[in-house]
């Protein structure tokens, strides 16, 4: 794994400063580090920033089918969209064995547990001055409990998640990435398989239909399919353009220091007062400004990230109600008729 100095991000925290990388182990060893030492240092914004690539990819890849004619003829059909549902239900049942196969896979492939993705796999992440503030705001909640068993209790619980955590991070940093591919190939493989399986003697769209799903959701559903199969492969992308940003975020922030800064030694040259906000710019350090700036970022790209996967649903409800309301306009007609 990365220190907290290397990488792309810098040394002792400054942006912009080279790593020292043994360029004699290979271009995988190279990234490893630059990734781990990326991770190691905001966390959040690269678990966010992946999840950004790969939300933009995804999109790029549906928007390219669905303006497509002949994409959508050949993907939108409703044996697909089965070969989706399978795959989605069974996600869930699937995770037995894809740890299965994920052990014998990282032992044959050993260099693929030095990509250290417990952040991506876990329900948060957090970097070293958000965990020190996070073990504050414990002490004081349990110093502020009346009983004293009572505070014992609550920081033998604490320390007790705290140790399986830390116990966790090891096999999952050992076996995540191969779990992580596992659970790719599985998901693709359950696609393809069920796909096939449904084109075999089976009504689709009739038993589609009766399970509620209209005509276009069916196609809006095959297209979700292939999207997700053919997000697959820019897999590699999504890491190497999680660090790209944080790096790129981190140099930029580092530029806007060092001119502010300039600005303001200028105006304290002319012997001219500065405001609050000057003063505190000022005194603000290089680490601080690029932290600001990568955060902000990711926070745009988390609000992003959650409007297209907001659009994505109302999209599929609306496919939805048209059938809905197109039923309802049928059983209206039927009983004007009938009533005639």
């Amino acid at each position: 794994g990365g220190g907290g100095g290397g990488g792309a991000g810098g040394v002792d925290g400054v942006p912009g400063a080279a790593a020292k990388v043994d360029l004699s182990e290979g271009r995988w060893a190279i990234f490893c580090e630059r990734w781990n030492e990326t991770l190691s240092r905001r966390p959040t914004a690269s678990v966010v920033f992946f999840s950004g690539a790969c939300t933009l990819t995804w999109a790029m890849t549906f928007a390219a089918l669905s303006c497509t004619p002949a994409a959508r003829f050949a993907l939108g059909v409703p044996e697909i969209a089965v070969g989706w549902l399978v795959m989605r239900t069974t996600s869930r049942l699937r995770m037995p064995l894809n740890f299965a196969v994920a052990a014998p896979v990282s032992r044959l492939f050993p260099a693929l547990s030095r990509l250290k993705i417990s952040p991506l796999l876990a329900v948060f992440a957090a970097d070293a001055d958000t965990k020190k503030r996070m073990e504050h705001a414990r002490d004081q909640f349990a110093e502020s409990l009346p009983s004293a068993r009572v505070r014992l209790m609550v920081r033998n619980s604490f320390e007790a998640s705290e140790k399986f955590v830390r116990w966790a991070e090891g096999p999952i940093d050992k076996y995540g990435l191969s779990y992580f591919l596992t659970s790719k190939v599985s998901n693709v493989s359950t696609l393809v398989g069920a796909t096939l399986a449904a084109r075999h003697g089976l009504d689709v769209p009739g038993m589609l239909s009766g399970w509620g799903f209209s005509g276009d959701l069916q196609s809006d559903s095959g297209l979700l399919a292939c999207t997700a199969a053919l997000n697959v492969g820019f897999t590699p992308l999504h890491f190497y353009g999680a660090v790209a940003a944080v790096s790129a975020l981190e140099r930029f922030g580092g530029r806007l220091w060092r001119d502010r800064q300039r600005e303001l030694a200028e105006k304290q040259a002319q012997q001219l007062e500065l405001t609050e906000d000057e003063k505190e710019h000022l005194e603000m350090s290089e680490s601080h400004m690029a932290a600001a700036v990568v955060g902000s970022v990711a926070f745009l790209t988390l609000f992003l990230d959650l409007a297209f996967a907001i659009y994505i649903m109302r999209k599929l409800y609306g496919s939805q109600k048209k059938k809905g309301d197109a039923a309802e306009s049928s059983d209206s007609v039927a009983t004007e008729s009938s009533s005639e």
